[in-house]
């Protein structure tokens, strides 16, 4: 959990937005775009990283493209807290598991999952969230089609 805010100013916020928009850009052409030199951009993006702001630099995937067809939202109910470690492992570690949050409410979890079809889905409900946590309900709701999806976007 990240436990400090970090003061950002105007030049740092320009630049985690192009980093955003895109990640792949050269030091030489941010630097450009925001009138300043190379080392300069590079000197601040190492503190964006070194403070925790960025975390890491990604290639986003198009899921359709490698057979992950189905989008599934799953919230878990635990009703054995002795089962927590095990599931949350095992949570930690799929990779179909996207998202993972703990949650108040009637729900200990919410999870993003991109399968390839029902059956994956089943497999990883019952045979691998169940397996670990056998107490566990839970409610699934699949996604249609995705009109947005994003990452972390920054504002002013």
């Amino acid at each position: 959990m990240f436990s400090k805010e970090i003061n950002l100013d105007h030049l740092d916020i320009l630049v985690l937005k192009s980093l955003v928009t895109d990640a792949r850009v050269t030091w030489a052409e941010l630097a450009k775009r925001l009138g300043l030199s190379a080392p300069a951009i590079a000197e601040r993006v190492r503190k964006l990283e070194e403070n925790g702001v960025i975390q890491g630099h990604y290639t986003h995937i198009n899921p359709e493209a490698i057979g992950q067809h189905l989008l599934a939202f799953i919230s878990l109910a635990l009703h054995n807290p002795a089962e927590r470690k095990a599931l949350e492992k095992v949570m930690l570690k799929h990779p179909s598991i996207l998202e993972c949050h703990h949650t108040t409410g009637s729900d200990d979890y919410f999870l993003k999952a991109r399968v390839a079809n029902p059956s994956a889905l089943e497999e990883l409900i019952s045979n691998e969230l169940k397996r670990v946590a056998p107490s566990i309900r839970t409610h699934t709701t699949i996604a249609l089609s995705s009109l947005k999806e994003t990452v972390m976007q920054v504002s002013p």
